[in-house]
């Protein structure tokens, strides 16, 4: 698929378990019905990932989560084990740095080992500029989800749902 723009969004770590489970609930809804109207683009394991499937995905990803977190007692949850899902920071594309390749949806972002920064969701957008889309489209939905994007023009975006 071609496409304009590579968007990711951010469910924070740093919260209660059940928090950050409801989050999820919460992201992938908007996610996927953003996604679905503006026919944009999942992956898994570098293929593409749609309908039913995507649904699926997230569905794994929730259960992974509530299978294989606890809360630290700070108000973040800690991960027993990250299964395939983990990617360190320096691994993960940085849409800021305009590298816009991306593999899975779905990572489980790690600053270090032992700590969890976030879960990003990434979609890659065929007919929509970071322009567009900030100016037009993305608005705050009382979520509390952030987010960045980045368009082959080479703008960048934040933004907050």
């Amino acid at each position: 698929m071609d496409y304009l723009t590579t968007i990711a969004f951010y469910v924070s770590a740093e919260a209660l378990r059940e928090d950050v489970i409801k989050k999820l609930r919460e992201a992938k809804k908007y996610i996927i019905e953003w996604g679905n109207y503006y026919n944009c683009e999942f992956k898994k394991d570098g293929g593409e990932v749609s309908g039913n499937k995507l649904v699926e995905y997230f569905d794994d990803v929730i259960v992974f989560v509530e299978e294989n977190t606890n809360n630290d007692g700070y108000d973040c949850i800690s991960f027993k084990d990250l299964g395939n899902y983990g990617v360190s920071d320096r691994e993960a594309n940085d849409l800021e740095s305009g590298e816009i390749d991306f593999t899975n949806s779905i990572d489980i972002i790690t600053p270090y080992e032992g700590k969890v920064d976030c879960i990003r969701i990434q979609m890659n957008v065929p007919s929509l500029y970071v322009a567009d889309i900030i100016d037009n489209i993305m608005s705050y939905e009382g979520l509390d989800i952030s987010g960045d994007m980045y368009d082959i023009t080479g703008d960048y975006g934040e933004f907050l749902v």
